[in-house]
């Protein structure tokens, strides 16, 4: 009876499980270049208690000629008990916006077996990407393929100092590309 429930509401439709992470870390980092500050970004990883592990990044990228772009990067593997590694491919990554909003379809995925980096060149989703990676809540998601469920983890909280060193940062960031486009 729950099946048949399961399947009349759930029908085609993707459902997640969210799993305690078992440890997590997460950073800032910058990068420049030729004296222009090139990267904003935030490191990350964690492993669940299933064994689960990602890693990634997602960052604002000066591109040159007053361009800036976030991309979103995301590495995914089950390890076993042996110690040896699945990898299944990702088709689908996400980051939840405090303020709820959605993303723009103009990301660009590029899935590469168990790896998928995305990048996007719309303004809304730059001032989502930066409502997001200077959130006290962190989440991210993934999707295997083949598969209907989503892994969805909440990331370990930046403490308020590296917060606000995160937006001073996107803000220096986009003040260069405005500059640049005057």
């Amino acid at each position: 009876m729950i099946i048949i429930y399961s399947t009349i509401c759930f029908g085609n439709k993707d459902i997640s499980i969210t799993d305690a992470l078992a440890k997590s870390e997460i950073s800032l980092y910058s990068q420049s270049g030729k004296g222009q500050l090139t990267t904003c970004g935030v490191e990350f990883n964690g492993i669940d208690s299933n064994l689960n592990y990602f890693s990634g990044t997602f960052a604002l990228l000066y591109l040159g000629n007053g361009n800036i772009a976030p991309v979103f990067k995301l590495k995914s593997i089950k390890l076993k008990q042996d110690g040896s590694v699945i990898t299944n491919p990702l088709t689908n990554i996400w980051l939840n916006s405090p303020n709820n909003s959605t993303f723009s379809k103009a990301w660009v995925s590029k899935p590469d077996g168990n790896e998928i980096t995305m990048i996007s060149r719309d303004v809304e989703d730059m001032a989502i990407f930066v409502d997001i990676t200077t959130s006290k809540k962190i989440k991210i998601g993934y999707l295997h393929e083949g598969s209907n469920i989503d892994f969805v983890y909440q990331l370990k909280t930046f403490p308020t100092e590296d917060s606000k060193k995160a937006k001073n940062c996107f803000m220096q960031l986009t003040a260069q590309a405005v500059k640049a486009n005057s």
